[in-house]
């Protein structure tokens, strides 16, 4: 895997043709003109990327024809031409195995717009297309003919006609790409954000999501949002998309199709403008949406008329409206129906988004401090490897051989039993894909839809992600994790419970959220190598297969940490009255040698006794205005310290430090916040714990800007010391006395007349109010705010 560094057309297509799989081809600064990577095949990626990402590379088109495994990643693709109407800035045709990736494309910035597709692609399968900005042409994207096609996380603008367009497509996945609402069409075009067309049910798509997609309207109201039609659909969800318009058609599924679901999209129409109503209309399924016609409930959906808005939108809806103009109003629908997931992850950060899937139940537990059952058969493990034997003693289910699997009869399928109606649970397996393209299942405890009273649950691989769909009875929580590759070994696991589920990959926490599901109804038969979703509630029936090997299958009652499931698997006895023991034990022998440091340490005392004296709070004019000690906090609401606003914290700067100590790192945890929803009522300050990441959360009500710092890798069970300041145009983070990170970011308290909560987050309050959420489990102590701002080399002085 050779790393080459080239600076001309000739070197690169030069390095190209002796390039090997692995290889990387890095781009020095400069223009590269038109290339055309035609027959080129590899049998894994070779990269061509940008040395310098603040200078990159420049063509002025790209072609790709007959080729495989080639990634192209932070170029810039700029025409110095308008082009014709179908000229092509990117092109990829009969090609497999291709990504373009984070690169900026574009035609002659000059006010004309009707020339140029963006991203071209004809009859190539296995593409990724993800992280683009594509602007000043006449279509952004155009993808007619793929298999195993990606596209994700695009931001499209300034187009002539359509955002995107795609014909005959399949295994699919597209998420999160954003039109920004600017469109400059000549007479008579006809305008759509996302359109799917065929001209005979040959050239119809199938199999696929589409899932937290927006556009909101800037230039012109009379765009469709998401339309399919002209040919036939099947097997589409549709979800989480978020579409103001002024067209009935806002997401639009015509002609014939089969299995079609649309579920939580938020559309509005942009009241007087073109039609009075914008609706999600077609599908087999639809539930959860919230759109726009007449007042009045409608099946598992709801409809608004357009002169409601303002019982259910904190801002105006209208023509260049931005996604904080559709923050819900408190109590209203609009926290019940529509893509509430993505509107909050794009807010606030508060909500990952994630890919479809059968998702699973959470129940709560009664003692979060007490997360392990007892099992006291795991005593005395025996001298063979334990792995290698195919049950495992104290769990509801185990295989723990190898299985092998290639096709449908090599899937195993176990019939529900009693001892898998979990409340709260954790299931782990290992798996070794030879392929990771397509869709491919690991586990599942599944059917179709919400069958059976939902609390369902599904992973699998979907091109190269993994993903986990956890459902209770009427909706989806989904991880996915990007990456995954083919023939490497990998470590699932996954919990509930507590009204929480998490999932970690190789032993490290990579996705969590409060969900609420529950196995203790599920009674769907479990798969390992294939999905259950398609079958009747009860019985038997996958698809789906998995291609590798799927070993170490693990499911047990209670939450547990990968630690103490490998140490399960070991034989190791493992209790739910007393915490795992192996990690700690080695902490207890170098006591001594860890105290020997302690002299050398204590030395510098005297002078930095001298130090305190000559810089005091009182010489800084540093005062203490708030000040507690230890408080235990235990997960749940009634626990979080809810204080009434003090004038003596309204600070135009101020220093705030706490230790704290997290039981276990599940999902988001509050930990100290003067905030509410939005914006009201001055500048706002949360800090959390999401997983093992220290976020701080600081918003500027001015500018309506947000500036967010960081510390990752937090441990449970361990102290933090925890120290941030703002003031004079600065914020600041220290963690354990070591500065993490400083911003410029005007930000100050004197406005605010928040709450004060501990162990919690007022995030989601009205002004003034007191509502909280994202509860911490854990121990906070010795929280301090001082009325200065005392970056770490000052506040170490005064400590």
């Amino acid at each position: 895997m050779a790393t080459i560094t080239v600076s001309s057309t000739s070197q690169l297509l030069s390095a190209l043709s002796s390039a090997k799989g692995g290889d990387t081809i890095l781009l020095s600064p400069g223009s590269y003109g038109g290339v055309k990577f035609n027959n080129l095949s590899y049998d894994s990626m070779v990269t061509i990327k940008s040395a310098d990402s603040d200078n990159p590379a420049v063509f002025s088109g790209v072609g790709i024809d007959n080729t495989s495994h080639l990634r192209i990643d932070d170029v810039k693709v700029a025409s110095p031409s308008n082009g014709s109407s179908t000229s092509k800035l990117v092109s990829i045709t009969d090609s497999n195995h291709v990504e373009f990736l984070n690169s900026e494309v574009h035609g002659k910035i000059d006010n004309t717009y009707d020339g140029h597709y963006g991203i071209y692609t004809k009859d190539s399968n296995d593409l990724v297309l993800s992280g683009n900005y594509v602007h000043d042409v006449k279509i952004g994207f155009v993808i007619n003919g793929a298999d195993r096609l990606t596209v994700s996380e695009n931001y499209v603008n300034d187009t002539g006609s359509d955002g995107l367009k795609f014909i005959g497509v399949h295994n699919f996945l597209i998420e999160n790409n954003t039109h920004g609402g600017t469109f400059h069409p000549q007479p008579g075009a006809h305008l759509d954000f996302m359109q799917f067309q065929g001209s005979s049910p040959a050239s119809g798509s199938s199999d696929g999501v589409i899932r937290g997609n927006v556009f909101l309207a800037e230039s012109h109201a009379n765009v469709q949002g998401i339309f399919l039609a002209d040919t036939t659909y099947d097997n589409i969800l549709i979800e989480q998309n978020i579409i103001s318009t002024g067209m009935l058609n806002a997401i639009k599924v015509g002609t014939y199709g089969t299995n079609i679901t649309t579920i939580n999209n938020t559309v509005v129409n942009i009241p007087d403008t073109v039609h009075k109503a914008s609706k999600v209309g077609g599908g087999d399924i639809s539930y959860g949406n919230f759109f726009a016609s007449y007042k009045q409930e409608v099946g598992s959906n709801f409809q608004s008329d357009t002169d409601d808005y303002a019982q259910f939108f904190k801002g105006d809806i209208k023509l260049g409206m931005t996604l904080e103009d559709l923050r819900p109003v408190e109590g209203s629908a609009s926290e019940q129906y529509g893509a509430n997931e993505r509107l909050s992850e794009l807010l606030d950060g508060s909500s990952d988004v994630t890919e479809p899937s059968s998702p699973q139940p959470i129940p709560p537990e009664d003692s979060p401090a007490e997360p392990l059952p007892s099992n006291p058969e795991l005593t005395e493990p025996d001298d063979s490897d334990q792995t290698n034997a195919d049950q495992l003693d104290g769990a509801a289910f185990s295989m723990l051989k190898t299985q092998s699997i290639s096709g449908s009869s090599d899937v195993i399928e176990v019939a529900h039993d009693s001892e898998l109606s979990l409340e709260t649970g954790t299931i782990a397996l290992s798996f070794n894909a030879d392929s990771v393209s397509g869709r491919k299942g690991l586990l599942s405890k599944d059917a179709s839809y919400y069958a059976g009273g939902g609390n369902h649950l599904a992973a699998y691989i979907e091109n190269g992600t993994l993903v986990v769909r956890f459902q209770d009875g009427s909706g989806d929580e989904i991880a996915r994790i990007k990456g995954i590759k083919a023939n490497q070994d990998y470590d699932l696991q996954i919990a509930f419970g507590d009204n929480e589920v998490a999932v970690w990959l190789d032993g490290q926490q990579v996705h969590s959220a409060d969900f609420s599901m529950n196995l203790a109804e599920n009674v769907e038969y479990l798969q390992i190598g294939a999905l259950g979703w398609g079958s009747e509630t009860g019985e038997a029936g996958y698809n789906t297969v998995f291609d590798g090997e799927i070993s170490n299958v693990a499911i047990v009652e209670g939450k547990w940490t990968p630690v103490q499931m490998q140490q399960l698997m070991k034989g190791s006895e493992v209790r739910l009255e007393e915490p795992v023991t192996e990690p700690e034990e080695p902490a207890t022998e170098p006591e001594a040698p860890v105290a020997e440091p302690e002299a050398p340490v204590a030395e510098p005392e005297a002078p930095v006794a001298e130090l305190e004296e000559a810089v005091t709070p009182a010489d800084t004019g540093a005062k203490t205005v708030f000040e507690v000690g230890e408080i235990e906090f235990t997960g749940k609401k009634n626990s979080i310290a809810n204080l009434d606003h003090d004038q003596a914290l309204e600070l135009e700067e101020g220093t705030i430090a706490f230790t704290v100590n997290a039981d276990d790192l599940w999902s988001t945890q509050g930990l100290l916040s003067k905030d509410a929803s939005g914006y009201d009522g001055g500048d706002h300050l949360s800090i959390y714990l999401k997983g093992a990441e220290l976020i701080l959360r600081f918003q500027d009500a001015e500018t309506g800007e947000d500036a967010y710092l960081a510390y990752q890798n937090f441990d449970a069970d361990k102290d933090y010391d925890v120290r941030t300041w703002f003031g004079n145009g600065e914020i600041g983070l220290a963690v354990n006395g070591e500065l993490v990170a400083t911003e410029d970011f005007d930000f100050e308290l004197s406005g605010n007349q928040q709450n004060l909560q501990l162990g919690g987050l007022g995030w989601a309050s009205s002004n003034g109010g007191g509502e909280v959420t994202k509860a911490f489990n854990g121990t906070m102590s010795d929280v301090t705010i001082w009325d200065q701002s005392m970056p770490i080399e000052t506040f170490d002085l005064l400590m």
